[in-house]
């Protein structure tokens, strides 16, 4: 075999190396892009139900319902209730 035979044979391994590498690539963005595809679609379909959730978190409490939840109030609301309290006592 001749040295230019033996650069062409190096070439063409070093060029099918760099394809496979390029289709690697490729399904790995789509992987990817899939991923985050799937992702953006369950963000959208929860907005609805996050905010709701996030509203019952600033509800005062109310005693007579059916939900535990309400009863004490929302998270929000304890908390604010709580930091209010201990102000008032830091200045009274």
């Amino acid at each position: 075999m001749t040295l230019l035979q033996e650069i062409y044979i190096e070439y063409m391994i070093a060029y099918i190396y760099s394809y496979r590498i390029k289709i690697i690539q490729k399904y790995y963005r789509w992987y990817r892009f899939l991923l985050n595809l799937r992702k953006k679609i369950h963000q959208y379909k929860s907005k609805e139900y996050l905010e709701d959730i996030i509203e019952i978190a600033y509800l005062p409490p109310m005693r007579e319902s059916d939900i535990p939840i309400v009863r004490k109030g929302g998270f929000h609301y304890r908390e604010g209730l709580r930091n209010f309290n201990k102000l008032l006592k830091l200045n009274f």
